[in-house]
Formats: structure tokens, sequence, C-alpha cells
């Protein structure tokens, strides 16, 4: 059996509207456009799922109203490894307020391989957000369709541990994602550390509803 896995990326929030970096430590709120866009694009998005998928989402207030927006008849799981990134000191704010901090331009040139103060690094990222990936996927085998509505930094570490790549040449806008398509059987070898080159994906992108 062929399995497809959406990862969509959650609704806008406040934090994101102004460009602040908002991880695991603020537990942030969907913005009045961000639940706007959600339920206006709710109906498109459900109509590319089959009736049969199974649901999940990440812990934090903005994955799981995201989730309940899109999918408000659906039954919603929670996986707890897939929450947003620990941005240590540079929570809750904006790259201009920090692009003068030596500390910050350190992390900014590594491309997030290195911790922030206090905070967690790509590698430590990937390593939860691919358990994550396969806590849903133990709880799926015997369906067609997953779709896991969680962080942008979840999706990029999740698309990079399973293509290659630097994780940001994955990233997405919000209410965006990827569609990963492969057999069973492919997603436990990759678990096992097996690469071979039967998983495919593609973008998933709702555009403009008019």
């Amino acid at each position: 059996m062929r399995q497809k896995i959406y990862l969509i990326r959650h609704a806008m929030t406040c934090g994101n509207a102004s460009g602040k970096y908002i991880g695991c430590r603020t537990d942030d709120v969907l913005s009045v456009e961000g639940r706007k866009e959600a339920i206006r694009r709710s109906g498109l998005i459900s109509a590319r799922i089959s009736s049969g998928a199974k649901f999940f989402s990440g812990p934090m207030t903005r994955c799981v109203s995201t989730a309940n927006l899109l999918f408000p008849q659906k039954n919603v799981h929670i996986i707890d490894e897939l929450y947003e990134m620990d941005f240590g000191v540079f929570e809750g704010k904006t790259y201009n307020e920090l692009e003068n901090d030596s500390v910050f331009r350190k992390w900014i040139d590594s491309r997030g391989m290195t911790a922030p103060p206090e905070g967690e690094s790509i590698t430590d990222m990937t390593g939860r957000s691919v358990v994550g990936l396969y806590k849903a996927l133990d709880l799926t085998k015997d369906t067609e369709e997953v779709v896991i509505v969680c962080h942008g930094g979840n999706i990029m570490t999740i698309m990079s541990a399973l293509f290659g790549d630097d994780p940001y040449d994955y990233h997405v806008d919000n209410l965006e994602g990827y569609v990963i398509e492969g057999k069973i059987n492919t997603f436990e070898k990759i678990r096992n550390d097996k690469r071979i080159s039967d998983l495919t994906y593609s973008r998933f992108i709702t555009g403009d509803i008019a």
C-alpha cells in the first residue's frame, strides 16, 4: 500500500505577522487574519484529502487551532514532539532587533546548526521532529492518507531528514507544506537508515481563493 503524508504549516499568528522569532516558549495564538484565512481555505484543503484520512497536530495552540479550523468534523490526535524550535534568548525578538548581536550573527551564519543560547540546534529539532513523524505513522499503518498540522521548523527538518538538502530549502508559508508519498515499507526502511529512492514529494499550495 502507498501512503500519502500531508505536512501543513499552521495559519498565521500574531508573532508571525510582526516578524518575531516565535518558538516553543511562546504559545502564540492565531491572528484574526490567520483564523479568517484558515476558514477561507478549509474547503479547498479538505477537498484534496480523502475521507478516510487520519489527522494529527503538534501540541501548541496555533497548530491545534489550525487543525480544528481546517478539519472541524475530524478527530485530531496530538503528537507531543511536534512543537516549534526553542529559540532560546532570541525568542520573541525580530531580526532587526538582533542583527547587531554577535551571538545572533554566529547563529545565523551557522544556518541553525549551532544552538542559540539556552535554545536548541537544527540537529536536535530534526531528531524529535522525525520521532513525531514516526509516532503518527505507527498509528496509521492501515491508512492511505495522513495529515499533520505542525510548524515550519518541523516541516523543514522532516523534509531535510527524508530527502537531504538544507532544511531552509524547504521553507513554506502559513497553510502550505508538502505531500510525501511512498510505500509503507519505504518509511520503515528509512527509519532503519536504509536509504532508498521510492519516496517522492510535491509542494502543497492552496493558492489564493476568490
